[in-house]
């Protein structure tokens, strides 16, 4: 029997090999698609994905036609191990070069201030967060297994933890079992107990556990994610097994209702009608990209989403959370 905290998956198995010509090539079409000589990506996550280094400060990775150059403030070692991209490192971003013509840039990730002090004559600066993020939609294989690794981790960690005490102590539990696995957080663990439910994103107290209690938990593994949501209520209590099923109900709806090509607000539009129906008010998007939060304006074939049809109210809520891959026949439930 597998520990409960060995390596989900060989490490050597998902190497992932940089430079990715590959990946470049496909941003670059999506470029050109869009009428740009160039794209400007400064969301850590797009840094990572075509360089396989993940900037803990400002970094800034200029993609031409012709080439790749990561710009990169300080002495950073593993900055410097990067052959998918020239490396420079700069002081400021005057030291920052961009071809003339149009460029693209994440308007989601740019701040103000990096705008206006890379806005030269001759250079455009266009937004385009669309075609940026387009080639990271469609996951490849081996993107494919470090997330069901980074998913495994989570469940394991999470069916691990003992749901009793506060809520700050099972959460602090839970992400303790993450990183004796040698994963991290993918984001701050939610454990809302009782009324606390009701809030969103509760951040966990002093509050003892009492139901329903909702976990909102995810692992990062070798730069890979996941996003899962459990709602455990009293089987007693008639209003919590109604709320709970209500909920499952909706989510089991959603994830037949998706397509393939199916933009995003049309799913959203789906909750809403549900929720309707069931004479509650929607209170957040039916689900994300998993970044964790990876902007996906249409479902493509290989994209990965969650989906997390909520309920919340002052007696307490629930929330069921799932990751799904999009197939080009629906989508396929990656979680169980």
């Amino acid at each position: 029997m597998r520990h409960l905290f060995s390596p989900p998956v060989s490490a050597k198995k998902l190497h992932q090999k940089f430079p990715s010509a590959r990946r470049l090539n496909r941003l670059r079409a999506a470029l050109e698609g869009a009428g740009l000589r160039a794209g400007l990506l400064t969301d850590p996550n797009d840094v990572f994905y075509y360089t396989g280094y993940r900037p803990t400060a400002p970094a800034f990775l200029v993609v031409s036609r012709s080439r790749a150059t990561l710009y990169a403030y300080g002495v950073d070692n593993a900055a410097a191990r990067i052959r998918s991209s020239e490396v420079r490192f700069i002081s400021s971003l005057k030291a920052v070069a961009l071809p003339r013509g149009r460029i693209g840039y994440d308007q989601a990730a740019l701040t103000a201030a990096a705008y206006f002090a890379l806005r030269r004559r001759g250079r455009q600066l266009v937004p385009a967060l669309k075609a940026l993020s387009l080639p990271r939609q469609r996951k490849e294989p081996g993107e494919l297994a470090l997330m069901r690794a980074a998913l495994r981790i989570a469940l394991r960690a999470h069916q691990a933890t003992r749901i009793a005490g506060t809520e700050r102590s099972v959460a602090a539990a839970f992400d303790a079992k993450l990183r004796v696995a040698g994963a991290e957080p993918s984001f701050d663990t939610i454990v809302g107990a009782g009324p606390n439910s009701g809030d969103i994103h509760h951040r966990p107290t002093a509050q003892r556990i009492s139901l329903p209690v909702v976990f909102d938990f995810g692992a990062r593994w070798k730069g890979y994610c996941s996003d899962t949501t459990r709602t455990r209520i009293d089987p007693r209590s008639r209003w919590q097994r109604a709320l709970f099923e209500t909920v499952a109900q909706m989510q089991g709806g959603l994830i037949d209702f998706i397509q393939p090509g199916m933009a995003w607000k049309s799913v959203q539009a789906e909750w809403a009608r549900q929720m309707k129906r069931a004479k509650h008010a929607v209170s957040h998007g039916f689900g994300h990209g998993i970044a964790v939060h990876e902007p996906l304006p249409t479902l493509l074939p290989g994209s990965v989403v969650t989906v997390e049809p909520g309920i919340y109210t002052r007696r307490g809520g629930c929330r069921i959370e799932d990751m799904v891959l999009i197939t080009k026949n629906g989508a396929r439930i990656l979680t169980r």
